[in-house]
């Protein structure tokens, strides 16, 4: 199978020939040794279609998918490892504008990835440097409300000097809550001071509201100036 593309949406189908319901699932996309796993997307719980966007495809690359999960009755389940081959020229996600050319119609086709909405900051007259950076580590606020809805989505953030313990980004879709937190630990004996930031998802309406938690990868040494992008 060739993907032209750098990310891919990945559809699973659950069906049980007794009916016993699916209660979570995750899918891994291993590396070309089948056994090196470069993309997790954690526990999920099946509400409507089962969907997962895997981003970050690498050109001229070889992957295997695989879907795990377990039932309602605590069994577990799981898809084969399935192969694929990514082939693109660049990818689409991250373009300004794609061209396509139509040439029944005679026409170029250009299609943009971005759209622009307006902000809102608290206090209302917030800190900009050089038109670029908005300062918000004295609790100030900036909010992205409108113009918009959520389905399936990428968020890119470039901060820098960023609080310890600190959370960074608020995401209210609906029922759910998620918050993005930055944090750092000594995870070795070499006691070096490793950030990371960590995403937890909530439900408003649940009385186990905690629906998923994920840490990322953990970067040693980071310098007060030095930009890190979520």
């Amino acid at each position: 199978m060739l993907i032209k593309n750098s990310s891919i949406d990945a559809e699973l189908e659950y069906q049980q020939e007794n009916g016993e319901e699916l209660n979570a699932y995750r899918v891994l996309l291993y590396a070309d040794n089948s056994t090196s796993i470069v993309f997790d997307s954690g526990v999920k719980y099946p509400n409507g279609d089962i969907i997962i966007t895997i981003p970050n495809l690498s050109d001229d690359t070889t992957y295997y998918i695989q879907a795990t999960g377990s039932t309602v009755n605590g069994m577990e389940i799981k898809t084969e490892k399935i192969r694929f081959a990514v082939k693109y020229i660049k990818p689409d996600v991250f373009l300004t504008f794609r061209a396509d050319n139509v040439p029944e119609e005679g026409v170029v086709r250009l299609t943009s990835n971005f759209i622009s909405i307006e902000g809102s900051s608290d206090p209302k007259d917030i800190q900009f440097i050089e038109d670029e950076k908005v300062v918000i580590g004295l609790g100030e606020k900036v909010y992205f409300d409108k113009g918009f809805s959520f389905k399936d989505f990428f968020s890119q953030i470039i901060a820098e000097n960023i609080p310890d313990f600190s959370k960074i980004v608020t995401f209210d879709i609906g029922n759910s809550l998620i918050e993005i937190t930055w944090n750092y630990g000594f995870f070795d004996t070499t006691k070096t001071k490793q950030y990371y930031t960590e995403l937890i998802v909530t439900e408003k309406n649940s009385v186990t509201n905690l629906r998923y938690i994920q840490a990322s990868n953990r970067i040693p040494n980071v310098l007060p100036s030095d930009q890190i992008m979520i």
